[in-house]
């Protein structure tokens, strides 16, 4: 099977390229994972008004990214137990797209300066 019969699922109305696009960037920071536009959160929040909540709660912006088609920001939080929650948004204009992922930490970072 070629896969030329498929028909994308229409994610919030996003155009198929827009969604090629999405999944391509969430493969690129999720290194390498495969996670399908049906697994992100996605949202009509501006990113600014993220941004502003996030500061509120005590997050820090670790990246903000205009290298791709649309602007990447993440946040990593506190580690645990050798582990920390990172969360990736995309800003495709309309809508943002979110994905939670998990990273491990090394011993040298729990253990701190």
């Amino acid at each position: 099977m070629d896969g030329s019969n498929v028909v994308p699922f229409p994610v919030a109305n996003v155009s198929s390229e827009d969604a090629d696009v999405i999944e391509a960037i969430i493969h690129f920071y999720c290194n390498g994972e495969d996670v399908p536009l049906s697994r992100l959160e996605v949202t009509t929040e501006s990113l600014a008004d993220m941004v502003r909540r996030l500061r509120l709660d005590g997050a820090v912006m670790q990246l903000d990214s205009q290298a791709f088609r649309f602007r990447v920001a993440q946040w990593k939080f506190k580690q645990r137990k050798g582990k920390r929650l990172v969360l990736i948004v995309i800003d495709q204009g309309k809508h943002r797209f979110l994905h939670y992922r998990t990273e491990f930490t090394s011993i040298a970072q729990l253990q701190g300066p």
